[in-house]
């Protein structure tokens, strides 16, 4: 296996990471005697914090997606077209979700969202689900929000790139770290300016402090492939992979421990908004060193080994719709606050994981794979009608 391959395939392997913990934290919302193990571990401080697996998701799409923009913009090839770009996109995102909405409304899946009376029940709030916009400025009880944040963040990747091509006087790696920090300034701006004065419990924009770093990742690794030196220095840095993984956990436990001891996100009230900000500071950072350590550590390290392995890698390909699917299958559990004990419960988990990913498998095949080859299909017929139009 390449080193480019089996790096792809460690990403693959962070996503399947992230999707993991997210299910476990959703499971914890659902049953929270799940927490209940006793002894000094104190489960439920470390659960809690287990949604860093969607900072990992959205570092993960600020790297990948920003650095077609910045190999344009160090000035190793040209941009791709907006409409080409907004092809793969819209057929990454939308296909899966759309067949996700259309069997969860006609199964009335959503009694999550009794409280929030935002069910999509009518024409417009189902345009709403239906383009990702209906969780701007509310918290489903659904995880779409995320989704909404992708495609939020698909529209002002370019806008973004546009700015740093007209304002950048030197297409420098300083100049491109600096948007990369305007840009996840903003987030944090956001984040708290909807904690302490709109008070919402999602806003998409605050997902920017994670989207910044990842692409600044993108950055520094495109640069890097323009300058054997600044490549050398990245690699050198992050070589002890496996150390920077220990630290990186290291931090999850002093996080959840000291930094959110008050923010019962999952069996009380919600954290007071500087611990909030705080939690979601130290995420981000957490995840940024994970995929960094990932891309530029050596294919022979213990970490990237381990993220390579064939059935991390395959469980990976099929994050995004088990993602899509997890919450819908716990959900048809209606007895999760009655389980008597923790032992009952993970066996409740382990169906619910096993059959969210036999119907994320099918979803991968039938309806995520060909969307994607129709994607490319369409993107290789433009550029060959534009070819011929150029008279190539």
């Amino acid at each position: 296996m390449s080193e480019s391959t089996e790096r792809i395939g460690a990403l693959d392997g962070l996503r399947a990471i992230a999707a993991l913990t997210v299910f476990v934290y959703h499971l914890l919302v659902l049953s929270p005697i799940v927490a209940t193990l006793g002894g000094p571990l104190e489960w439920e401080y470390y659960g809690r914090n287990f949604d860093i697996g969607v900072e990992i998701f959205f570092v993960l799409s600020g790297y990948l997606l920003s650095r077609p923009f910045f190999r344009a913009f160090f000035g190793g090839s040209g941009v791709s077209r907006l409409r080409d770009y907004a092809i793969r996109r819209a057929l990454r995102v939308y296909p899966a979700w759309l067949a996700f909405l259309v069997v969860a409304i006609s199964w009335n899946q959503f009694a999550f969202l009794d409280n929030t009376n935002k069910k999509p029940d009518d024409v417009l709030s189902i345009v709403g689900w239906g383009t990702l916009l209906h969780t701007w400025f509310f918290d489903p009880g659904h995880s779409s929000w995320t989704l909404s944040v992708e495609v939020a963040f698909y529209v002002a990747l370019p806008v973004f790139a546009l700015l740093l091509f007209k304002f950048s006087k030197s297409r420098s790696l300083a100049a491109a770290l600096f948007g990369c920090a305007a840009l996840t300034a903003c987030g944090f701006a956001f984040e708290w300016w909807h904690l302490m004065f709109f008070n919402a419990q999602r806003f998409v924009p605050a997902a920017l402090v994670a989207l910044g770093p990842g692409v600044a990742l993108g950055a520094l690794k495109e640069f890097a492939a323009q300058s054997e030196e600044i490549d050398r220095r990245l690699r050198r840095f992050a070589r002890p992979t496996l150390a920077w993984w220990l630290g990186a956990t290291a931090l999850f436990l002093a996080m959840s421990r000291l930094v959110s001891r008050h923010g019962y996100v999952i069996f009380g009230p919600s954290p007071p908004p500087h611990e909030t900000i705080k939690q979601s500071l130290l995420q981000a950072l957490i995840a940024f060193v994970l995929v960094g350590s990932t891309v530029f550590g050596s294919s022979s390290s213990f970490a990237v080994r381990a993220m390579s392995a064939r059935a991390l890698v395959a469980f990976g390909r099929l994050s995004y719709s088990f993602y899509l699917w997890h919450l819908l299958v716990l959900y048809q559990w209606e007895n999760w606050l009655t389980v008597g004990s923790a032992g009952v419960a993970w066996r409740n988990a382990a169906f619910a994981f096993a059959i969210t990913t036999a119907v994320a498998a099918v979803s991968f095949l039938v309806i995520e794979q060909p969307s994607i080859a129709f994607a490319n299909r369409l993107v290789k017929r433009g550029v060959e009608r534009r070819s011929q139009g150029s008279g190539f």
